[in-house]
């Protein structure tokens, strides 16, 4: 998801975690948190370096924030 305003991008992105957290109890699954990691990206150019991820209310409770990700092949 993007957005050029962050009150609208995080007010998208909680409603899509919202979403998949009612279609995870709807189908009797739910996630592994000791396996289950979150990041946010945004381009280089645009990097807020006056502000903490700390400060953003995304809707990600018990789960670890990384720095960067690798994708298993």
């Amino acid at each position: 998801m993007s957005s050029p305003n962050l009150k609208t991008l995080l007010h998208n992105v909680n409603e899509q975690l919202a979403a998949t957290v009612t279609w995870l109890y709807k189908n009797k699954l739910c996630v592994n948190h000791n396996k289950s990691k979150y990041t946010t990206v945004q381009p280089n150019n645009k990097k807020d370096k006056g502000s903490s991820d700390q400060n953003k209310p995304l809707l990600v409770q018990d789960l670890e924030q990384v720095d960067s990700y690798n994708t298993l092949a």
